[in-house]
């Protein structure tokens, strides 16, 4: 089995391109982010880019509450995020775009 190695503007595209598909949770967000790569995200790699993000405008973060489980935040891209996303993938050095496993 292959493991990739994340550098940060692909874990960023891979982030966005998971909250393309609408609000998740982060959680959610983390296994779904991991999957792809088959590499161990840690939330210190996930929270920090998600902080960014936010700074940036190009994520929101609300807290959903269900009754009798603690509080989850849920991350939704906007449309800042979704212009970050077109640049970060118009961006991808040519070489990384052409090996599957940076690709995916």
């Amino acid at each position: 089995m292959t493991y990739v190695t994340l550098d940060d503007m692909s874990l960023d595209i891979i982030i966005l391109s998971v909250l393309r598909g609408g609000p998740v949770h982060g959680y959610e967000l983390k296994r779904r982010v991991q999957r792809p790569t088959l590499t161990p995200l840690s939330n210190n790699s996930l929270y920090p880019a998600l902080r960014r993000f936010e700074e940036a405008g190009a994520v929101v973060k609300r807290v959903e509450t269900i009754e009798g489980r603690p509080p989850r935040n849920v991350f939704a891209m906007t449309e800042r995020g979704r212009e970050l996303f077109r640049d970060l993938i118009a961006t991808l050095p040519a070489d990384d775009a052409g090996k599957d496993e940076e690709f995916l």
